[in-house]
């Protein structure tokens, strides 16, 4: 059962070890994978299904936002004493 859904598993202990050692990047990472899968699958669950052959507007809405959060929280742990996130 488990052995299928090793990717699913790794994913959230992963995510319990971001939240648990408040590694913001590793969120950043997740963000990245998540976008680069709803890219090349041309939809994204987000909330709901969004086919990029539908929706065009709204599924690069979606990307742009993932991208952003990706690039957030990537940087975030570096933006103490660097000028990384200007725009905050």
């Amino acid at each position: 059962m488990f052995a299928n859904r090793w990717r699913t598993i790794s994913a959230l202990v992963f995510a319990l070890l971001c939240i648990i050692f408040n590694w913001q990047w590793g969120v950043g990472v997740m963000f990245l994978f998540w976008a680069i899968r709803d890219i090349a699958d041309g939809e994204s669950h987000f909330v709901e299904t969004i086919k990029r052959s539908e929706e065009l507007i709204l599924y690069c809405l979606v990307i742009a936002m993932q991208l952003f959060f990706a690039l957030f929280f990537l940087v975030a742990d570096f933006s103490k004493n660097d000028f990384l996130l200007w725009f905050l």
